[in-house]
């Protein structure tokens, strides 16, 4: 089966192993772009997979003491 190309917020809530509401937050705080269809809210999954490694990378930072 070929991979979804759009994911619904519970969809990416479970591939990122965050709840619903922390995705939603981050949605409105725009740090997570979207695509609205009609009433729904899609996240392309390879916007949802740079936003992980950018997540990663800030905090790989963090940790290492870097700005």
């Amino acid at each position: 089966m070929p991979e979804k190309l759009l994911l619904t917020v519970t969809e990416a809530a479970q591939m990122c192993g965050y709840s619903r509401s922390f995705l939603y937050e981050a949605i409105n705080r725009g740090e997570i772009p979207t695509i609205r269809l009609g009433r729904t809210c899609r996240i392309p999954a390879s916007w949802l997979r740079r936003w992980i490694e950018e997540q990663t990378a800030r905090w790989e930072r963090a940790r290492n003491g870097e700005a």
